[in-house]
C-alpha cells in the first residue's frame, strides 16, 4: 500500500491500544499519527496540529469529559474532517450518541478489525452517516431509547415515524390522534433526546442504524 498524507489524532486512554492500532495503520501506509490519551491535550492538538481524521474512543479515565464530548465540541468549532469512534461498547445506546456527537462511523474494538482497511474505506466516502439516503426501512429496534427516558408510547411514535418517515398529519392519521397532539408528543421527545427538529431525529436514527449494521 501507498503512503498517506492525512493527519491522523488517535484520542485514547489505553496505550497498549493506541501502540497496536497505531502499527496497524502504519501498515496500511498512514504515516502521521499522534497519540493523545487527554481530550484536553486533544482539543489543543486539534488547533495547533490540525488532523483530518479523529479516531476517539468513548470512555476516557484519563480525562474530566468523555471521547463523545470531545467530539461534539470539536465539531462545534469547526472540525469537518473524518471522524470515527473506536470503542469497545457498541451498545446501540453508545452507538445514537456517537451519531448525536457527530461521528462519521463506529468501530468496535476487536482484534479481527482490520482498522487500516475499514480507514481506507472510510476515507473513500463509504460511511455510514453518508449512505443514509440509500437505506430502506432503517430502525430495526428503539427499545434503547428508553435510557434516554422516553416512555413506551413515545418510543411506539417514533417507531411508526421511522417506517416511511410520513408527515405529521399522516403520522397523526395513522394514530387517530390529532395533528397538535402528536406535535406535543414529539416535542417531548426532541427535548429528552436534546435534538432540534424532525429531519434531525430521522437523520440519527438511520445513522444509528447504518453504524449498528456495520459494527
Amino acid at each position: 500500500m501507498g503512503n498517506r498524507n492525512e493527519r491522523i489524532l488517535i484520542l485514547d486512554d489505553n496505550i497498549r491500544f493506541m501502540e497496536a492500532l497505531s502499527n496497524r495503520l502504519k501498515k496500511a501506509g498512514f504515516r502521521h499519527l499522534t497519540q493523545i490519551d487527554t481530550a484536553d491535550a486533544a482539543a489543543k492538538s486539534l488547533s495547533s496540529w490540525k488532523p483530518h481524521v479523529l479516531l476517539v474512543d468513548i470512555r476516557l479515565e484519563t480525562s474530566n469529559r468523555d471521547g463523545l464530548v470531545f467530539l461534539r465540541e470539536a465539531r462545534k468549532n469547526g472540525f469537518a474532517g473524518l471522524a470515527v469512534v473506536i470503542s469497545s461498547d457498541g451498545s446501540t445506546e453508545q452507538l445514537f450518541r456517537a451519531a448525536k456527537a457527530g461521528a462519521n462511523d463506529f468501530l468496535i474494538k476487536d482484534a479481527r478489525v482490520e482498522f487500516g482497511i475499514e480507514l481506507l474505506r472510510l476515507l473513500k466516502g463509504d460511511r455510514g452517516a453518508r449512505g443514509v439516503e440509500t437505506l430502506k426501512r432503517p430502525i430495526s429496534d428503539l427499545e434503547y431509547l428508553r435510557s434516554f427516558g422516553l416512555t413506551a408510547t413515545e418510543i411506539a411514535s417514533i417507531e411508526e415515524f421511522a417506517v416511511d418517515f410520513p408527515c405529521m398529519d399522516t403520522l397523526a392519521e395513522r394514530f387517530d390522534r390529532s395533528t397538535v397532539q402528536l406535535r406535543k408528543t414529539f416535542s417531548r421527545i426532541y427535548r429528552k433526546l436534546d435534538v432540534d427538529n424532525i429531519q434531525q431525529l430521522a437523520r440519527l436514527l438511520v445513522i444509528c442504524e447504518m453504524f449498528a449494521r456495520q459494527s
